[in-house]
């Protein structure tokens, strides 16, 4: 598979761009000619690159289309309203439809404020639990955007005071004892605890159900972050399968099957003091955002978007698990995350190098038109023919795997991938 065109624009555009809009869409396959750099159009579950080659789309936008990429039903509603105006000069009534079919099938929705990506709800949610609770500190478990309370916390927080980081505070997954270490470390100053619902594991001895007591008990907030899970694994998110409602949750993603959209839902009680705080957007009532989000949800209850996605899934799971089993890869390759989004991982043993398998995996899956980065992301548009199809280039993938390994072909050690400086010239 060549990508003659994706270097040539790559050469022009790297003049005027100082970097990708999204980490996630960063360059280093690019530029080890494993993976394409330009998309040139999507349909339904595929990508179409500019040098024409053709995908089964397994990042779906980073899991922001649900749906499918260009889906008629939703394209459609978009241009009826761009025809009728894309932002006002005062509100519309689309933000009240939308508002109250959010409220409708999200359990910890009483109301509604919207934005336009997941950051901005996460950073208002931040924002209106320290004033409600007039406290500082926060604990957090899983990824939450790039705002500074959280990012100050990670490798990448160059550019932010070092004093921020004295009021974050990591604790970690089904490990309720680190939570509660941090509130007995930090009694009476913690503002909230936000956190993702799911993530790469499941919640285990009632996890979820002691987080919320525990918060509850030191007078702090929770706060769901389902900017991923959201209206992927339920149409009222994980909370509606788990029974634990927060007093805040944050939403995105899927919410707009590719238009910019986000909402902070919560609590009367808790949101009638978000107009106490500065959380302001120009953009905030866009309205073809709001017309593809209302067109979306109407979507994903007609065609029981979640539960397609769920079996379809499962399916995969199941399948590719039983293939690391009947290969005796286990200590090699494991699966996590849940259906809607699972995670291939790869471990190093003294046979082999995690990450030659990793970047292995991916270029041989996108050489068999799988677009992918080392994680799957279904849509409703992926069906059963296609899953198929996908399942049976992981099984031939994972047998390539195993006779390389036989023949000791991924054992460096301090392997690190070369790039191409052909490309970056």
């Amino acid at each position: 598979m060549k990508f003659q065109k994706s270097k040539k624009i790559y050469k022009k555009t790297s003049n005027f761009l100082a970097g990708p809009s999204t980490f996630s869409k960063g360059l280093d396959l690019f530029l080890n000619d494993i993976s394409p750099y330009a998309i040139k159009k999507s349909k339904g579950c595929f990508a179409y690159d500019v040098d024409g080659n053709k995908y089964i789309d397994n990042i779906m936008s980073l899991g922001a289309v649900i749906i499918g990429h260009a889906n008629k039903e939703i394209n459609e509603e978009v241009k009826k309203q761009l025809n009728k105006g894309t932002l006002y000069s005062l509100a519309s009534e689309l933000e009240g439809q939308l508002a109250e079919m959010l409220c409708e099938r999200i359990p910890s929705a009483d109301v509604v404020r919207f934005g336009k990506n997941g950051n901005d709800a996460t950073t208002a949610a931040i924002r209106l639990a320290r004033h409600y609770t007039n406290k500082t500190h926060v604990l957090f478990c899983g990824y939450h955007a790039w705002q500074d309370w959280y990012i100050c916390k990670t490798s990448m927080n160059s550019g932010i005071p070092k004093e921020i980081s004295n009021y974050s505070h990591r604790f970690n997954y089904n490990d309720i004892k680190s939570l509660q270490d941090l509130f007995d470390r930090y009694k009476n100053k913690v503002a909230c605890v936000i956190m993702e619902p799911i993530s790469k594991e499941n919640p285990m001895n009632y996890f979820l159900k002691d987080v919320k007591k525990i918060t509850k008990k030191n007078n702090a907030l929770l706060i769901f972050d389902e900017v991923v899970t959201g209206f992927r694994v339920d149409r009222g998110g994980y909370q509606n399968i788990s029974g634990i409602k927060p007093d805040l949750s944050c939403f995105s993603k899927a919410m707009g099957n590719g238009l910019p959209i986000s909402a902070l839902v919560g609590s009367k009680k808790v949101m009638s003091k978000s107009q106490e705080i500065f959380y302001s957007l120009t953009f905030g009532g866009e309205n073809l955002s709001l017309a593809a989000s209302i067109a979306t949800l109407k979507f994903i209850d007609k065609y029981k978007v979640c539960e397609n996605i769920r079996d379809n899934g499962r399916f995969v799971i199941d399948r590719i698990n039983q293939k690391i089993k009947n290969l005796s890869l286990e200590n090699y390759i494991f699966l996590n995350g849940y259906p809607g989004k699972t995670i291939f991982n790869f471990r190093n043993q003294d046979d082999s190098n995690a990450e030659m398998m990793r970047i292995f995996w991916i270029s041989k899956l996108i050489q068999n038109g799988i677009l992918n980065n080392g994680y799957q992301i279904l849509s409703h548009s992926h069906n059963k023919e296609i899953i198929t199809k996908m399942v049976s280039s992981y099984e031939k993938v994972l047998d390539e795997i195993k006779f390389k390994l036989n023949k000791g072909q991924f054992i460096k050690k301090n392997y690190k991938l070369k790039l191409n400086p052909d490309i970056r010239k």
